[in-house]
Parts: structure tokens; sequence; C-alpha cells
């Protein structure tokens, strides 16, 4: 997904932000997308792109393909986690569809819940998404045993909250902003991300630490996400841009920073509650608000996000099948 062409360009902010890669859709446009016979039809329109040269892969290239799994397992035969004309393709488009409507079902239940329990089911959601997206492409599903080798590669989350296991209740939110994640070689958001064809080797295998603070920051200040103007600089004036964190931009670097932020909050609405509380109440330096700001922001952008990229993938197999001369610029 390197080639992915989606304008970042956009109009609007806050309600009225669009752009290619987010998209607005409608809830039927959703659901049709869910549908195992939508899944299917993709599914056998991809199988169909991968059998012409240099697209064995497609989305992604075969050295992307390749390298990752060098770095998972270099015993393992990448060319099995294709479909071919062996999968159980009915059996696996129900176990992809039941999947992407339960992550969908939790994103949408967000505010049907006390605002200390949101981050919870915005993580569940958002996790469910990313399996049912790396799913559609390829076949990491409990159906495929050839994979059997690395699927315990990808059981934990794959994002490590080491320093917030351990925090006082006597912690200053400074000090607590500056406490980090680990990134790991290993787990469900790494392929996720292998899938999206981020570069993963740069952030995953080389276990990125980073802080709360680095994550708020690059959501407000790094991200193409229609925020206003005035939002933005009065975040830049409560926090600066001193000690900003300097991640380079990637088709993707949204979902990531979507992805972190959404772990780090449900790690903390869930077993450190009272740290929690004290960041949504807490008025020192309007971190409260920008929390729950970035909880909503977040909660309708990653499905956008995905879906656009869909979308957009659909049209481009469409372009493929037809006209055969254009893999060439893939």
């Amino acid at each position: 997904m390197n080639q992915r062409r989606l304008d970042s360009s956009f109009y609007g902010h806050g309600e009225t932000f669009q752009s290619d890669q987010y998209k607005i859709f409608a809830d039927y446009e959703i659901e049709l997308v869910y549908q195992p016979l939508t899944i299917i039809k993709f599914i056998k329109d991809l199988q169909k792109v991968q059998q012409f040269e240099n697209a064995s892969f497609y989305p992604l290239r075969e050295a992307q393909v390749k390298n990752f799994f060098n770095n998972v397992n270099s015993k393992f035969d990448y060319q099995n986690l294709k479909y071919n004309t062996r999968s159980n393709i009915d059996t696996i488009a129900k176990i992809i569809s039941y999947i992407g409507q339960s992550g969908h079902n939790y994103i949408k239940s967000v505010y049907n819940v006390n605002p200390l329990n949101q981050p919870t089911l915005l993580f569940y959601g958002i996790e469910q998404l990313a399996t049912f997206f790396s799913y559609i492409f390829f076949n990491f599903t409990q159906e495929n045993t050839k994979i059997d080798m690395i699927r315990g590669h990808f059981r934990k989350h794959g994002i490590d909250p080491w320093q917030f296991n351990n925090i006082k209740s006597s912690i200053s939110i400074g000090d607590l902003l500056e406490y980090k994640i680990k990134l790991l070689k290993e787990g469900a958001v790494q392929r996720f991300f292998f899938t999206l064809g981020f570069p993963v080797e740069e952030y995953f295998f080389k276990e990125l630490e980073l802080s709360m603070l680095d994550l708020i920051q690059s959501f407000f200040t790094n991200l193409r996400i229609g925020l206003g103007n005035d939002l933005v600089s009065r975040f830049i004036d409560d926090f600066g841009i001193e000690k900003k964190v300097t991640l380079q931009y990637y088709h993707d670097l949204d979902l990531f920073i979507f992805y972190c932020l959404s772990f780090l909050f449900s790690h903390l609405s869930r077993y450190k509650i009272d740290t929690w509380q004290r960041l949504l109440l807490t008025e020192e330096k309007n971190l409260g608000f920008y929390i729950k700001f970035l909880i909503q922001k977040v909660n309708n952008l990653f499905l956008r996000k995905i879906f656009s990229i869909l979308d957009y993938e659909k049209k481009q197999i469409w372009i493929l099948l037809r006209h055969p001369e254009k893999i060439n610029n893939f």
C-alpha cells in the first residue's frame, strides 16, 4: 500500500471535515461492507489481481512481505498467508463479517457508557476493526492452519504500557505525561500495520518508546485531520512544542497515533481508574478537555479512515482487473 494515492488535502473542520482519506459514509454503506457476500467478492477479486506478475501480494509488494516475516519467523513460508482456491471462503467471510460488525458495535456504543469506561469500548472497537481489515487482505484467520507456526506472534496487543503499570497516586500530571509505552516486535497491532504497508520495522521492530505527551502532541500538531487553527494554537500555547517528538509523516501515521492513544487510555481506564479519572477532570493546561476531545475524534475518524482505504482498494482492484497493464504502476 505504499503506492496508495489518497489526497491528504481536506476541507472543513469539526463536523464538516472531509477528505479522500476521511470520507463520510452512510450507515447502509458501512453495513454493506460487512456482509459476507461483499467480503467474498472482494477476496475473489483480490485473488485475481494477485495472479498478475509483480502483484502476487497486492496491495503490498512481495519484498515488504518477505522482510516482515524474516523478522517474525524466517522459517515461515509467507506464501501460505494468501487466500487460494483451497480456502473456505464462505466460512472465512462469515468470520470476518462477525469481527467487523462486533468492532463497529463497540465504536457505536462508546457514548452509551460513563466517560470512565469509554476508552475500553473504543479500543475494543479499534482492535477488532483492525483485525477485520487485516483478514480481508490476508488469511490470518483460524481457518488457515498453515500459519499455526506464527499465530502466537499475534496473540498479544503488541504494545507494552510498562511505565504505566507502576503509577503512584501522588504522581503529578506533568510527570505522568512523560511516562512511556513501548512498541513490541510481536502482537496484533503489528499485523494491522503490516497490512497497511506502514514501516513496521522503523517503529515496532526497533521497539520505539513514546510518552503520553509525545502521542497527544502528535495528534494535535502532526496530523491532517481537520483540527481548527484556534484549537491547535491553544494547544501549543498550553503545551508548547519544545519537546515535540519527531515522527516522520507516513500515509497512516494518523492510524498509528489513534491506535496507541486508544490502547493507552483503555489500559488506564481498566487498570488505573483513579489515574484515568484525574486525567479526565484535571484543568491543568486544559488537559481534561483535550483528552475528551481526542476520544471523540478518534472514535469518529478511525472507522472513516479504514473504510476510505477499503473503498480506494476496491476501486483499484476494479481498475486493474479491466486494465491489467496498469499493474506496472503499482
